[in-house]
């Protein structure tokens, strides 16, 4: 069952916080199919580059930067879309009201745990612009650059599983049967 968690929002504040989210998720979703074409394209010139024996050196830490990019800042957008995986076959032999039940205690879970998470990855990303961490690598990037993505995308998916829940009780109240 395919679950769009931007559909169904009240009227008021919240209404505003979604499409103030949605507009992010847009425009994070851009950037990330920016990140997927720079991926390809980094991909075909090491491959390019290894057969003529001229290796891009950077190409593997610049690889593993993109697709960090890619899948946190896309996150939210996917969440928002219904296109995680989700599996069905316990919750669709539930009773209409049971498993509105069961998607809503399984939300809020999720909820937390998902604060939790964006708690500690912000507070790695002030201990590392603190702390001034750079990679190993060849490119020796600073490593909060790289952990943006991370909490963006933490913090987008925390809103994004705020709103969901909140339908989900709004839903579990006005249909209690």
């Amino acid at each position: 069952m395919k679950k769009e968690m931007g559909n169904q929002i009240p009227e008021g504040k919240l209404r505003r916080l979604n499409l103030f989210i949605m507009s992010w998720e847009n425009a994070l979703s851009k950037v990330g199919a920016c990140g997927m074409a720079g991926l390809f394209l980094l991909i075909l010139a090491s491959v390019i580059s290894r057969e003529i024996h001229m290796p891009i050196l950077f190409g593997d830490e610049m690889g593993g930067y993109l697709m960090v990019l890619i899948v946190f800042l896309m996150g939210s957008e996917t969440l928002r879309l219904g296109m995680f995986i989700r599996v069905d076959f316990v919750t669709n032999r539930l009773s209409d009201r049971r498993r509105k039940q069961v998607l809503f205690v399984s939300d809020f879970l999720t909820l937390l745990l998902m604060a939790v998470m964006t708690y500690y990855s912000w507070k790695m990303l002030i201990d590392s612009y603190q702390t001034g961490l750079h990679d190993q690598a060849s490119l020796e990037t600073p490593i909060y650059l790289t952990q943006i993505s991370v909490v963006v995308g933490f913090t987008l998916v925390l809103v994004r599983l705020f709103i969901g829940a909140y339908n989900d009780l709004i839903t579990l109240r006005k249909h209690p049967g």
